[in-house]
């Protein structure tokens, strides 16, 4: 697990804030590399900042990153039949504290790697002009580290590509946190796993 967010904190990049009149896959794929340029950039000029403060990285993360996932689509897909059962507001509760995990997690992988060395290999699109759903492969090579699969999961939402999942080396993102919190709702409920998310948000 702790491989698996490395190195999709490495990899996620900034998802600008950019529509797309005719979107296309290919669209997408240049999205990822812009804005993951653009982030490595950011981490190693704020390389020496970060290292001193750590916390930086949560505003980056939280502003510019963060803000291009659908984290009402992951939450559905993490919880699956859950989703149905629970309440709109353990619903709405679980969405904004799930978006806080992430938020630390992002933020604590990068804050450790800012100013390594990335190298990123990006597989051809195979989807077709007028897809609207589009998984993105690449190959990642982390200083010091085996490459490793890095796949996109996007579709568009209003005209602009959003993220609702990523595997790294094969291992979904949501289907990792749906093994652990449909275990978790099954012995204590919605709300322990909601409270649970909580608590781990507040720790330092």
């Amino acid at each position: 697990m702790k491989q698996l967010v490395l190195t999709l904190a490495l990899c996620c990049g900034l998802f600008v804030n950019q529509a797309w009149a005719d979107a296309t896959p290919e669209d997408a794929q240049t999205l990822v590399k812009e804005t993951t340029d653009a982030m490595l950039s950011a981490l190693t000029a704020e390389k020496d900042t970060i290292k001193s403060n750590p916390a930086r990285v949560y505003a980056l993360v939280d502003k510019i990153v963060l803000p291009h996932f659908d984290f009402e689509r992951m939450s559905r897909f993490v919880l699956g039949q859950n989703w149905a059962q629970a309440t709109p507001a353990q619903q709405g509760k679980f969405v904004q504290e799930f978006r806080r995990l992430l938020v630390r997690t992002y933020a604590t992988a990068l804050a450790e790697t800012a100013g390594q060395a990335v190298d990123i290999n990006y597989l051809p699109v195979r989807e077709e002009a007028g897809a609207e759903r589009v998984t993105l492969q690449t190959q990642v090579k982390a200083a010091g580290k085996q490459p490793i699969s890095l796949d996109y999961s996007m579709y568009l939402l209003d005209g602009a590509w959003k993220v609702y999942n990523i595997s790294a080396g094969g291992v979904s993102l949501v289907t990792t946190y749906r093994t652990e919190f449909n275990n978790d709702i099954s012995n204590g409920g919605m709300d322990k796993l909601i409270a649970k998310i909580a608590a781990r948000n507040k720790q330092k």
